[in-house]
């Protein structure tokens, strides 16, 4: 972890995000077919993107994979995304952001 502006702990990395938001860390994610994402929740896999320069870019072919990957499982996807120390929760709108409303 590290300070943030305002004086609040950072998570930085898979391990401190997961610790930090309640998160269940997938083991050796990427390296097997059943283990894609990065974390994941009851209903969500979660993959984590994260730097420490001013933007980000995510690519749609990395948004296909991450659905494909947790539509397989029956979970939604969600993209996690640290820029320096601001964290940001992405979800496609077209696949269960009304589940997130209830």
């Amino acid at each position: 972890m590290r300070q943030g502006h305002n004086r609040e702990q950072i998570p930085i990395g898979e391990k401190e995000a997961c610790k930090y938001f309640g998160l269940k860390q997938t083991p050796a994610s990427g390296a097997k077919w059943h283990s894609k994402s990065d974390a994941t929740l009851p209903n969500y896999r979660i993959e984590m993107k994260e730097t420490d320069n001013e933007s980000i870019s995510v690519k749609n072919s990395v948004l296909d994979k991450i659905e494909k990957e947790a539509v397989l499982t029956g979970k939604t996807p969600l993209l996690l995304i640290r820029i320096k120390d601001r964290w940001l929760l992405v979800m496609d709108a077209n696949l269960g952001f009304a589940s997130l409303l209830e």
